[in-house]
């Protein structure tokens, strides 16, 4: 897929809720973030005021969407972001990309797409995309590249849509941290996904083999 196949839904770029530190009750839609500041995505912390921070923080941003009632899922573009996150939206972890510290694994160079299914989304009505992010050293933050939603309009061209969960093995561990995310049941992936330069993929008759990783690198 091609991002000129891609057609925008919600322009994401603008100012978000912003702070330093950690707490998983960040990711709930129902958190009052009114005290945060706000911050421009994209942009890195560090333009933002942020200078010199190294650790985690989040991002959050409520946003209104009508998705096309024949598409089954939409696409969370987050640009680039250094130098690992996790994504969430409505609560639900749809993404995640390196790894977090303390022996951190950096993805600043990836950009990250990561596919939301449409049942999870309010259509019409308020949702909450809650980003958390490491960054173990220089500059960190949503940092630049696309940031919004969209959706491929070659999903009403397909006589027979082929998206959804296919059966999925790994050649190495998955981090069960990682499997939380919600585009992945355990021998579950959903198609499409991304990976990372490198990656290896084999598609058999009924099975989806990512030989090192599929949309959630490690």
């Amino acid at each position: 897929m091609l991002a000129k196949d891609l057609k925008s839904l919600v322009n994401l770029k603008g100012y978000w809720k912003f702070t330093i530190g950690d707490d998983p009750e960040w990711a709930s839609p129902d958190y009052n973030d009114s005290k945060w500041t706000k911050v421009f995505v994209p942009e890195s912390w560090e333009q933002n005021g942020f200078q010199n921070y190294n650790g985690y923080a989040w991002y959050r941003k409520s946003f209104t969407i009508m998705a096309p009632k024949s598409a089954q899922y939409v696409y969370l573009n987050m640009g680039y972001i250094d130098d690992a996150d996790q994504v969430y939206v409505n609560g639900k972890l749809v993404g995640a990309s390196g790894q977090m510290g303390p022996v951190a694994q950096t993805a600043a160079a990836i950009p990250r797409m990561y596919p939301i299914p449409k049942d999870i989304l309010n259509n019409g009505g308020s949702n909450l995309i809650a980003v958390r992010v490491f960054d173990d050293y220089n500059e960190g933050g949503i940092t630049g590249g696309e940031i919004n939603i969209s959706f491929d309009s070659d999903q009403f061209k397909m006589n027979v849509d082929l998206s959804g969960y296919w059966d999925f093995e790994t050649s190495i561990q998955v981090d069960p941290k990682q499997k939380k995310v919600i585009t992945h049941r355990d021998g579950k992936i959903f198609v499409p996904g991304f990976g990372k330069p490198g990656d290896t993929i084999c598609l058999t008759e009924e099975r989806f083999i990512p030989k090192l990783s599929a949309i959630l690198p490690i």
